[in-house]
């Protein structure tokens, strides 16, 4: 059985669980993804504990991308001079390099262009940096401190701050290509 997008359907999850109870745990019995880790989502964590295995799913190459069979690890294995010589030079440019950098791997950004791009990345950054500074916080490695202003209007404009939202100058993918942010 494969369940694709498992986080809209979580009352499925303890269907799920009751089978591998019932029929035992065989690995692949059940395969379900999503766009978002399983202990993100504590519903699931508690229904599979002990029954999940997870599988990071990485963005895709670029081979993947343009079409192209990937295979130079298993040709350095077997011949390396070979290998190495069937490709001496480069001819990609560094414009070509930025370009391929900047439109990454993740299939959502790649058939997306533009400012929609963008956004997309901005938002994939900044959800994972909340998240990452939410994990830290439930292991008290972090505190998160209130806001700080002398009014009230300067208190809800810092809470909106860093952790809502990427901060100007940091490196992003539009300012490799130089490219100004989205008001």
């Amino acid at each position: 059985m494969c369940l694709d997008e498992y986080q809209r359907a979580p009352d499925v999850l303890d269907a799920i669980k009751a089978r591998l109870n019932r029929d035992g745990s065989r690995p692949g019995t059940a395969v379900i993804t999503g766009p978002t880790r399983q202990d993100a989502l504590p519903r699931t964590a508690q229904a599979l504990t002990g029954r999940l295995h997870s599988l990071t799913i990485w963005p895709l190459s670029h081979g993947e991308i343009g079409g192209v069979i990937e295979d130079l690890l298993s040709g350095l294995r077997t011949d390396p001079d070979a290998a190495v010589a069937a490709h001496p030079t480069s001819e990609t440019s560094r414009a070509d390099y930025v370009a391929r950098v900047v439109a990454g791997g993740f299939p959502m950004a790649l058939r997306r262009e533009g400012a929609s791009r963008n956004r997309w990345f901005d938002n994939y950054a900044t959800q994972s940096i909340e998240q990452y500074v939410r994990l830290l916080g439930d292991l008290f490695l972090v505190q998160r401190l209130p806001a700080w202003g002398k009014t009230l209007r300067a208190r809800l404009r810092n809470a909106e701050g860093p952790h809502r939202r990427l901060r100007p100058g940091r490196p992003t993918p539009r300012s490799l290509r130089g490219e100004a942010r989205d008001p």
